[in-house]
């Protein structure tokens, strides 16, 4: 629980306003900390929920519509329910569609947080060399910025594109200031 709201005051003030779920057996899929504040807490059956990824899907899908989870709890249920996925057969290039499908969550959010190892190796691997080549391209343009200024500005590279007429008088404006005289 965040450090600005206590459960057990609001559950003193309004009553429990969301129940506990829990599987067919009774086992816990979503509100540990309110059965915890209250082990009388009103309790809601999901029959559906029979194995592990069941209740991770259903536990994911209720914190989503309920409260703010933390990027590192939310990576480490897309990975357990991506893992038991994969162990199930469901092929690499379509468990991060399937998680999705499950759980309402958006497939860029999904893929954002799953292992490599759980997505198809053709993504992998081309977000590694799109990765690769912006990291390449940002060093190659800073390397070029530091040459640049080391370059007095007389060797500065010239710009490839014609002055404007704006230009052209600011530049007459530097000659004339500069006391050389220029024929013409």
């Amino acid at each position: 629980m965040s450090e600005e709201y206590s459960l057990e005051a609001s559950y003193k003030v309004v009553g429990p306003l969301y129940p506990v779920l829990v599987d067919g057996k009774g086992n816990v899929v979503d509100g540990f900390h309110r059965r915890k504040v209250d082990p009388n807490w009103p309790v809601q059956v999901l029959p559906w929920v029979k194995t592990r990824e069941d209740q991770l899907v259903a536990r994911i899908a209720s914190n989503s519509c309920r409260r703010s989870v933390s990027k590192e709890e939310r990576k480490k249920e897309l990975t357990e329910l991506g893992t038991i996925m994969l162990n199930r057969g469901v092929p690499r290039g379509r468990i991060v569609e399937e998680i999705a499908e499950k759980t309402g969550l958006s497939t860029q959010y999904v893929r954002s947080l799953l292992p490599g190892y759980l997505k198809l190796e053709e993504k992998v691997k081309a977000a590694e060399r799109g990765w690769k080549a912006a990291r390449e391209k940002t060093a190659e343009m800073r390397a070029r910025a530091r040459r640049n200024r080391r370059l007095n500005p007389a060797e500065k590279p010239q710009r490839n594109r014609p002055m404007s007429p704006a230009g052209l008088v600011c530049a007459d404006l530097q000659v004339l200031r500069s006391g050389v005289h220029v024929q013409g």
